[in-house]
């Protein structure tokens, strides 16, 4: 296809072009036709938001090397950050698990579930009722 001019690649290798064809844009005002071309098997799921950004014209240049590594950096910082995060929230429900399963008496292994009515029972039998007694209760 002549007049397609190649503006970048992203990690995964797919190559983004603008074509030389006017693409009439929502504005009004025409531009050039943006395009990606995949490797392998078209996953639009994998393009990088800043790549999305350009091929939806939100915006006017390709993201410059620097840019594009700035970005990538970001997302991994991200990705490190979720993780730390939810293995804190492993450890945290470990260690009410653990808290439940002293409180409760329950075998280590499995993860002590207190409905409203056992947790009722247990407190019943815990604590002596000290209320007046009727003759029917006696």
């Amino acid at each position: 296809m002549s007049g397609k001019r190649l503006v970048g690649m992203d990690k995964h290798g797919n190559k983004y072009f603008e074509l030389a064809e006017p693409n009439q844009h929502q504005g009004g005002g025409v531009l050039g036709k943006r395009t990606v071309e995949y490797v392998g098997d078209p996953e639009p799921t994998q393009i990088p938001i800043i790549w999305y950004q350009w091929l939806h014209y939100r915006r006017s240049r390709p993201p410059s090397q620097a840019e594009y590594l700035h970005f990538e950096a970001q997302q991994e910082r991200m990705r490190l950050r979720i993780q730390e995060y939810e293995a804190n929230e492993e450890r945290i429900r470990m260690q009410e698990a653990t808290q439940r399963e002293l409180v409760d008496g329950t075998s280590t292994g499995k993860r002590a579930e207190l409905s409203l009515d056992a947790f009722v029972n247990q407190l019943s039998a815990k604590v002596p009722s000290s209320g007046p007694q009727h003759e029917k209760d006696k």
